[in-house]
């Protein structure tokens, strides 16, 4: 629950729950924030855009040309680093989906920190409000990431999500590019 706060509801737990405003809201909002589970694809049918956070696997990144921000990778707990992009990408861990199975192999999940969600969704604003200016380095940095990003998925099939990684995001992780 979100504590009280002035111009804050907490419509996950209000009186006013329920699935007709569940839509509304998705269809009106300016942008909707989630993760992989839960209605993070569902605004964009109405042409809202999308902040994906705490992405994982990896490869789940959204298919629409939205924000997304990954859990900061792996930590593996016998070597106490984080996975490089590619490492993450061509390990069996990309197609885990729980949490419990991957502690089991010894890796550990790490969350978005606060200061990691606030500045994604202030890089949403600043598209929204067409005031984010990418530098070539920043793309550049979204390239390598996105020539990572190509997997094989259980199918058979080539996967990448259209999403656009947090600029500042990859900036602080450019490391775990290599």
């Amino acid at each position: 629950m979100i504590p009280p706060m002035n111009h804050v509801i907490d419509y996950a737990h209000s009186q006013y729950k329920s699935d007709w405003i569940d839509v509304f809201l998705w269809a009106k909002c300016r942008f909707f924030i989630g993760a992989n589970s839960g209605p993070v694809l569902l605004p964009n049918i109405f042409g809202v855009p999308s902040i994906m956070t705490n992405c994982f696997p990896l490869f789940s990144r959204t298919w629409s040309n939205d924000l997304f921000i990954p859990k900061k990778n792996i930590v593996f707990t016998g070597q106490n680093r984080f996975l490089s992009f590619r490492e993450n990408l061509s390990s069996p861990i990309v197609y885990i989906f729980k949490e419990v199975s991957i502690n089991a192999m010894g890796y550990v999940l790490v969350d978005n920190s606060p200061k990691e969600l606030d500045e994604i969704v202030t890089e949403m604003i600043e598209i929204l409000d067409n005031k984010l200016s990418c530098s070539t380095f920043d793309n550049y940095l979204q390239n390598q990431f996105d020539d990572l990003e190509v997997n094989i998925d259980y199918t058979g099939q080539k996967v990448q999500g259209n999403s656009r990684i947090g600029n500042k995001f990859i900036h602080r992780y450019q490391n775990l590019l290599s």
